[in-house]
């Protein structure tokens, strides 16, 4: 394992290199959450995964309205690889 320090608008993982990119109640806390996706995206080897999860206290109905503004902060671009987010 090794320690990348990223940036605010840019993990700067290697191009191609990452199997899963695992993202715990954290993706609503980006400053740039549109470059940082884009970053992640380049950063995925061919059958690689972003997963978002957001930990809501509001129950399932919670959880709906919470992937939605993840997903409406991603930006419109539709996601060419696999992603996962429950």
């Amino acid at each position: 394992m090794e320690l990348i320090q990223g940036q605010l608008h840019d993990p700067r993982l290697p191009a191609g290199k990452v199997d899963l990119i695992l993202l715990v109640d954290v993706y609503h806390e980006f400053s740039h959450p549109q470059l940082m996706l884009e970053a992640m995206r380049r950063a995925l080897a061919p059958h690689g995964a972003v997963v978002l999860r957001r930990v809501s206290r509001g129950g399932s109905q919670g959880a709906d309205q919470a992937a939605a503004q993840d997903e409406q902060a991603a930006g419109p671009e539709k996601n060419s690889r696999p992603t996962v987010s429950n």
